[in-house]
């Protein structure tokens, strides 16, 4: 018996058919374990607004978040959501999407995960080039005083990823343009989110990081291609560096101030791993291979998961 027929699973659809909705679609009330003025209250805000104009449904989209402040959004985002282990959520993404491509997944993490405990996950994914956007949450404010400085965005870049961009949660305008962005790239997107925590920097923290930015001239002029506008906001300077000057990309990346927001580097005509891997060419994704189980095995699974 195929009893694929009787798990319904998240499948992309046709511009043409797209979700009609809101940011208020997507996003729940504020979770209470978030400091007053915590930077992912902007990143709720811009992911809404991203997923809004994207048109998926909310059942196409999954959320994974590693520990830390970042594992409140889940619950803050009305979409799928997973709660990932630390060092875990690109993985679990990974999976996710490698079981099923036709699902958006996003992973957001803290800093330290994403160069550390999740650091051969992120190579790993950027080396195959998988179509997930990763969320990477950093306070801006460069390393504290028993760290070494890294660079997770160059990292990204040197491991292979085909899109590098930042933002800040401050401008959720801004942030929700280049998540749109990221989330309609085909391949893997990496996101360096500039994030600042009140209680950990103190309540001045975004005034002060505010001051070290400066918005890439190329960003400045685009918006969102579907669903509500969502344009970019201006602090600072600009710059007018090519996001085609992998040298430029690079010291962007390295960059401690000032701190230049927008796309980094994209590049569009470099093939995915759902489009390239020789086994889903060959036998479609995981998701939609039968089970080979009889309608009373379907029904003792599906009693054991309740």
């Amino acid at each position: 018996m195929d009893s694929t027929h009787l798990f319904p699973v998240p499948m992309r659809r046709p511009l043409a058919e797209a979700w009609d909705a809101g940011p208020e679609q997507f996003a729940r009330s504020r979770p209470s374990g978030w400091c007053p003025g915590c930077g992912c209250e902007g990143v709720v805000e811009a992911l809404a607004k991203a997923f809004a104009g994207l048109g998926a449904a909310n059942k196409d989209i999954l959320v994974a978040a590693g520990p830390g402040c970042a594992n409140a959004l889940p619950d803050s985002l009305l979409t799928y959501g997973v709660k990932a282990p630390a060092g875990l959520a690109l993985s679990v993404g990974l999976g996710a999407k490698f079981a099923n491509p036709d699902l958006t997944v996003v992973a957001v993490v803290g800093r330290s995960e994403a160069l550390g405990s999740g650091c051969v996950a992120l190579a790993g994914a950027c080396r195959v080039n998988a179509d997930i956007t990763f969320i990477m949450l950093d306070d801006g404010l460069g390393a504290k005083p028993d760290e070494r400085q890294a660079h997770a965005g160059a990292l990204a870049l040197a491991a292979g990823a085909t899109f590098v961009g930042r933002a800040f949660s401050g401008e959720p305008a801004h942030a929700a343009s280049m998540f749109l962005q990221a989330l309609q790239h085909r391949g893997f997107s990496f996101v360096h989110l500039l994030c600042p925590c009140p209680g950990k920097d103190g309540l001045d923290a975004s005034v002060r990081l505010r001051g070290r930015l400066r918005m890439r001239e190329e960003t400045a002029s685009k918006t969102a291609s579907s669903g509500p506008p969502v344009g970019p906001a201006a602090p600072g300077e600009r710059s007018t560096a090519s996001p085609g000057d992998l040298g430029a990309v690079l010291s962007a990346c390295l960059e401690t101030a000032p701190l230049t927001l927008g796309v980094l580097h994209e590049a569009a005509d470099v093939p995915s791993w759902e489009e390239s891997a020789p086994t889903v060419r060959r036998r479609g994704p995981a998701v939609r291979e039968s089970l080979g189980l009889s309608e009373k095995e379907v029904s003792e699974l599906e009693a054991s998961l309740r």
